[in-house]
């Protein structure tokens, strides 16, 4: 009997390997309809490929003449790539697949875009840098384990209707839209869904009328060498006293 199904397994193998239908700047796709899925090559070692460093999703790809909307992160696509330190995933993505982005110790923060409806599970397991993420407005459902074993100091909540499951997600500091969030380390802002970013800070209007905003998040990485916060900002025209530096 093993016999036989190890010679079923290497006869799978070479399917395996080409579970994907092409690799654009980097990035393995398989291809449905009109659609692209985000997707990985198949290693004997696991379900896994080499992605590291700077990786930016596009909101589609052409293949062969034919566009294709890239909407899902397919499962395991970016299981155990410790060496993915950021990702940017366009707002064309409807869903994200279980065990998605599962050991990508290398992580930072994420932003999970307003077009996303459900975090599947496991997707962030194991992400331990993983110390900021922002949750899209579209989320209406967060699995089990999504963010075991991260380290997370700030969740920034964008849905106004608290998401299920969403007190399984554990934030040292859990910025949210209104007192429906059931969080006893909570800060409410109920203008959150117009923050805004300058110069690699997100800031979080106040007081619109007294033209008041705090600093809440930034973008950063390893080759930052200075942050430079002032004591106005201005944004679509518009002039803001900086009145607060939030936690981490």
């Amino acid at each position: 009997m093993k016999k036989f199904l190890s010679l079923i397994l290497l006869a799978m193998l070479p399917l395996m390997a080409n579970a994907y239908d092409a690799q654009i700047d980097g990035i393995y796709y398989y291809f449905s309809g009109d659609e692209a899925t985000v997707t990985y090559e198949f290693h004997s070692s696991g379900y896994h490929s080499d992605y590291s460093g700077v990786i930016v999703i596009p909101e589609s790809v052409t293949y062969n003449n034919k566009t294709y909307n890239v909407t899902k992160i397919g499962n395991y696509a970016f299981n155990k790539c410790s060496n993915l330190t950021s990702v940017t995933i366009p707002n064309s993505v409807t869903g994200i697949g279980y065990d998605a982005f599962y050991g990508c110790s290398g992580l930072t923060s994420v932003t999970i875009p307003n077009s996303v409806t459900s975090i599947s599970y496991a997707t962030f397991y194991g992400c331990s840098g993983l110390t900021s993420i922002t949750i899209g407005s579209g989320v209406t459902s967060i699995e089990d384990e999504v963010f075991t074993g991260c380290s997370l100091k700030k969740v920034i909540w964008l849905p106004n209707t608290p998401p299920s499951n969403y007190e399984d997600v554990f934030g040292a500091n859990n910025y949210v839209a209104n007192n429906q969030y059931n969080f006893s380390n909570k800060v409410v802002y109920p203008f959150l869904s117009s923050m805004f970013e300058v110069d690699g800070i997100k800031y979080v209007p106040v007081n619109p009328s007294e033209r008041t905003c705090d600093a809440i998040d930034c973008v950063y990485d390893e080759t930052t060498v200075n942050i430079n916060i002032t004591p106005t900002v201005s944004y679509k025209g518009i002039t803001m006293n900086v009145q607060k530096v939030q936690p981490y």
